[in-house]
């Protein structure tokens, strides 16, 4: 990632070994790999006291990202999202499990393995005002990528037109700095300066919650639009907090809860007919154009539980409307449908007996998760 980043806190774990650094594999390889990871963060304990609690801020997560595809990841603060994206970037140490990206093991990578990776992988952060470096015009802010990835001196002028161009400014904006820039304008010269790397995987760390809501549409208009014209396909791993504006650039959206992937599938039909109850409680959210129309919006109470005392059994029954007995218990699998949706709930929703009897639990299920199979419900969707 470029050394640009003002207060971004990119530094990477200096480890010794550099082991992993095989050859990426072939063609069928994943992009990006991360397989049962886990991270759990020690908080210090306060005056007078020793040690402290452990935040399970992941638990046991595998997710797979393929070759110019879009993976969003959605759901509540504190549900793991951030921490996802830091652990595909390397930028924060695993408690358990490995990141793969382009077929190498990067999970104990040395800061000097790590080089070439990032210059593939670039991240947008959330905040434009903080990962730009104010005293530094645009122009110098983009400079930089390009001759990491060693533009010749004569070439980076044009070079930055083209960029700014391709986010949709103008070239007179490579002589401003951040501040004489709009939220908006700020956050297309972060994404100008991860593209400058001509990355495989852009990173993208909730980056349109800090903008107002029209500036909004325009950088997911601008990031669809880049996916559809970059060649070769550019791989995006969006994470936002918005279902509604993930499903507008992702192929496939992944749901998170209080550190677990309770949902994944692909963008329309998890939104059409989600399984997990949590996933029907985030569309709920979503307003709507016509509040009267189309199904109840069932909203969600009560707040997510704290990530220090996860609860037994399915997280999310505390609060969910369908709980059982087993989901207080018995922590449910992830299992894989025949429509290749994935949902770890032992009273799926919008799903037929027959699909479940055909069902199977996801090799990405927790080591932790039980090999149980939801059984039929009454008052089952579809």
């Amino acid at each position: 990632m470029s050394d640009e980043a003002h207060g971004s806190g990119t530094v990477a774990p200096d480890d010794a070994s550099d082991a992993g650094a095989e050859a990426p594999g072939g063609g069928d390889v994943p992009l990006l790999e991360l397989e049962h990871v886990s991270v759990h963060l020690q908080l210090r304990g306060g005056v007078g006291t020793r040690g402290g609690r452990l935040v399970h801020a992941l638990d046991d997560v595998t997710l797979v990202l393929a070759e110019g595809e879009s993976l969003g990841v959605v759901g509540e603060s504190g549900g793991g999202k951030t921490t996802l994206i830091r652990c595909a970037a390397r930028l924060l140490p695993l408690t358990a499990g490995s990141v793969r990206f382009e077929g190498r093991d990067i999970t104990r990578a040395s800061r000097r393995a790590l080089l070439p990776v990032r210059r593939r992988m670039q991240m947008v952060f959330q905040d434009p005002d903080a990962s730009l470096n104010p005293r530094k015009r645009v122009c110098q802010i983009l400079a930089t990528p390009l001759r990491l990835r060693g533009v010749a001196r004569k070439d980076v002028d044009g070079e930055i037109a083209s960029l700014l161009a391709e986010v949709g400014l103008s070239a007179e904006h490579a002589q401003s700095h951040p501040h004489e820039l709009s939220g908006g304008q700020r956050q297309r010269v972060g994404i100008a300066r991860a593209l400058a790397m001509r990355p495989r995987l852009l990173l993208l760390d909730e980056p349109v919650s800090s903008l107002d809501v029209s500036i909004r549409a325009q950088i997911v208009n601008l990031l669809a639009d880049l996916r559809r014209r970059l060649q070769p396909p550019l791989a995006m791993l969006f994470v936002a907090h918005d279902l509604a504006i993930v499903r507008q650039v992702s192929d496939r959206v992944a749901v998170m809860y209080l550190g677990k992937i309770v949902e994944v599938g692909p963008a329309e039909p998890l939104c059409e007919k989600p399984l997990h109850p949590y996933t029907e409680a985030l569309l709920a959210a979503v307003p709507a154009p016509d509040p009267s129309a189309g199904l109840p919006r069932a909203m969600l109470a009560g707040e997510p539980p704290s990530a220090t005392a996860p609860p037994a059994g399915c997280r999310f029954h505390p609060r969910c409307p369908y709980a059982t007995e087993v989901c207080a218990t018995v922590e449910p699998p992830l299992v894989e449908y025949p429509d290749g949706r994935i949902a770890a709930c032992h009273h799926p929703r919008n799903v037929s007996d027959g699909e479940i009897a055909r069902a199977e639990v996801s090799p990405a299920s927790p080591l932790s998760a039980a090999a149980r199979m939801p059984a039929a419900a009454r008052g089952r969707c579809g």
